[in-house]
């Protein structure tokens, strides 16, 4: 793969909002476990407004954005913002539990990856 080359297609985001409230509890207390608290991000670095979504925000970036995440120390892609797009869904639509607003996080190669690396 080339330098500066797309490396895959975009990433969603998902919110994920209010979690102490939500498990009426604190997480620095202990007094619940979510598997996935390792692996958000800060809301303000997944895409605009997802911090203005509720008091305590978080972003959940699945697939190939995910993985910087774990090992920054051989990062060598740079990534986007998400896209903010509700594409018309409104709250009052049914599917609005099940879609999220942020889209199309991209990542791009800054070096040159040979196959098998």
């Amino acid at each position: 793969m080339c330098s500066f080359q797309l490396t895959s297609s975009g990433d969603p985001a998902i919110p994920i909002t209010d979690l102490d409230f939500h498990n009426d509890g604190s997480a620095s207390s202990e007094d619940y476990h979510w598997l996935l608290d390792e692996y958000n991000w800060k809301a303000s670095a997944a895409g605009y407004f997802m911090d203005l979504e509720a008091e305590i925000t978080s972003a959940h970036i699945s697939g190939f954005g995910a993985m910087p995440n774990c090992h920054m120390r051989l990062k060598n892609i740079a990534e986007s913002m998400n896209v903010y797009d509700t594409a018309n869904v409104t709250r009052g639509d049914p599917g609005i539990g099940a879609f999220t607003a942020y889209h199309n996080r991209t990542t791009i190669a800054l070096k040159h990856i040979a196959a098998g690396q």
